[in-house]
């Protein structure tokens, strides 16, 4: 009898102890490691094991009140998970210009908070850093820091001079700032031409942002085009090209020249003289819904190429995600069929110099189309594509090793 029992006990210790280790283990790899703060948050911090950190910063519209990573490897695996608790970190908009591609200009969106700071992102250190933005007499909020040029360039919520926005509802319209946090110098901008969400371009001394159409009593818009701002002596002026019902949008800049982009598909390219010529970039390719940006969809390579997703082929939202080559006559070239008339789009995010590396984000409505892609900055080839859960929450990318 006594040996029966042992041998039940013993059957069910060999049963039952790889179970406990099984649910130990899987217990453990759900738990969260905690970080205070991003700026104490790096791959060498942290010693990371993984291939990638995956950042899904905090965002209470989700009720989520901490920035959750997911450390993963190629395969999309996860190996831990963290939590920084930032409440000065939010939805992340990363931006990068090809003067200075090691390090990233992060603004913040989807929180109400109006505040004087942005952060900055060094990709070699993998590090993150806050920068406060101290010369302003009011908390002003950073809207975004999109912009080319050798200064680094604002827009903010609400106007500089003020604090507030001051919509005028008699004239029409709101003022916000544009700001050279380099000099220090900030510029009003004026009723019925408030800024597009879109890049501005520090080219000749001057400021050029897109300005927002106003909706006329005949239910139609008036006001496009692009606004050139002159710091020094606190002036504007105001350029649609001859096209006043077209949006324009500022795309890009050099020390030589500065790229207009309309939504009819035309490039408008000023030289040093402000002097400009039309082009037609996308001439070869079907007619297209829409030529301007599609929400985050640009990415500057160099001084002549930009990664640009490209959105609407016939009545349908189709995207194709492409090279805008600026060298010459400018044009657009899709560099891989498998991105070309698809039901994705792609928000490319950043390139990264010394991995040799550009992290896309592919988006779709269908959960299994949900990648990071991972290109070569040299060859354009996919080096992997790793899926990902909500990558509408998904801000950011870090290469670990």
């Amino acid at each position: 009898m006594n040996k029966k029992i042992l041998l039940f006990l013993l059957i069910f210790l060999i049963l039952i102890v790889p179970i406990i280790v099984y649910s130990a283990k899987g217990h453990n790899q759900s738990e969260f490691v905690r970080v205070d703060g991003i700026e104490n948050f790096s791959s060498e911090t942290v010693q990371g094991t993984g291939d990638y950190f995956l950042i899904y910063p905090r965002d209470l519209r989700v009720s989520q009140d901490f920035t959750l990573v997911k450390e993963v490897e190629k395969s999309g695996k996860v190996i831990r998970k963290y939590k920084i608790f930032d409440e000065e970190l939010s939805r992340m908009l990363p931006h990068q210009k090809p003067n200075n591609m090691n390090q990233l200009y992060i603004s913040f969106f989807g929180d109400t908070a109006i505040d004087n700071y942005y952060f900055t992102y060094d990709i070699p250190k993998k590090s993150f850093e806050k920068v406060n933005v101290d010369y302003f007499n009011f908390d002003v909020g950073i809207d975004h820091l999109m912009h080319y040029g050798n200064d680094i360039i604002l827009q903010t919520l609400v106007s500089h001079k003020t604090g507030d926005q001051n919509y005028n509802e008699k004239i029409g319209g709101y003022n916000v700032s544009i700001s050279n946090a380099t000099v220090k110098k900030s510029f009003e901008t004026e009723y019925r031409h408030s800024p597009l969400f879109a890049p501005i371009l520090n080219f000749e001394e001057k400021l050029i942002y897109g300005t927002t159409a106003t909706l006329e009593k005949n239910d139609e818009y008036a006001e496009h085009g692009i606004a050139i701002v002159d710091l020094k002596n606190d002036s504007v002026r105001y350029e649609n090209f001859g096209t006043k019902d077209i949006a324009l949008i500022p795309l890009f800049s050099t020390s030589e020249l500065a790229y207009i982009l309309g939504e009819n598909g035309k490039m408008y390219v000023y030289d040093q003289d402000f002097q400009y010529s039309t082009y037609e970039p996308f001439k070869n390719l079907p007619p297209q819904q829409y030529y301007d940006i599609y929400e985050n969809g640009q990415l500057a390579l160099d001084d002549h190429r930009i990664l640009y997703c490209l959105r609407g082929i016939g009545e349908e939202e189709r995207f194709s995600l492409g090279i805008l080559n600026l060298e010459g006559e400018p044009n657009f070239q899709l560099f891989n069929a498998d991105f070309a008339n698809t039901e994705h789009w792609y928000e490319p995010l950043y390139q990264n110099i010394e991995e040799k590396e550009i992290y896309v984000k592919e988006m779709s409505n269908d959960k299994e189309g949900n990648h990071i892609i991972i290109l070569d900055s040299e060859s354009l080839k996919v080096k992997a594509k790793i899926p990902v859960d909500s990558n509408h929450l998904l801000d950011f990318i870090v290469k670990i090793n």
